[in-house]
């Protein structure tokens, strides 16, 4: 599994931030990954073990342009997955967290 292709970025935003302090954090990944898949993905990346993954799949709104006086779908935008993690109870949590943390510069 090549994992630059399938884990595309870490979602910033005030809820992922606020879940991240939980030690919950959030990715958009490729939406053909399976719970599973993510779940080792992620470890073969950092090397952390996750518990709980939650997925949600959602469409990226289409792009519209105005052209000979009516509203023309230019383009449409790729379906993607967000995906919440939950790290586990182990005795490395806190190191865990450090290795995550890094990529959302917290």
């Amino acid at each position: 599994m090549r994992n630059k292709q399938y884990l595309l970025k870490p979602v910033v935003t005030e809820k992922s931030t606020k879940l991240s302090e939980l030690g919950k954090y959030t990715f958009v990944v490729s939406p053909e990954l399976t719970k599973n898949q993510v779940r080792s993905l992620l470890n073969e990346l950092y090397g952390v073990k996750i518990g709980k993954v939650c997925s949600d799949l959602f469409r990226v709104k289409t792009k519209r342009t105005f052209k000979g006086g009516k509203w023309i779908r230019a383009k449409y935008q790729r379906s993607q997955k967000k995906v919440i993690i939950e790290l586990t109870g182990s005795k490395d949590k806190d190191k865990d967290k450090d290795k995550i943390a890094k990529l959302f510069k917290l």
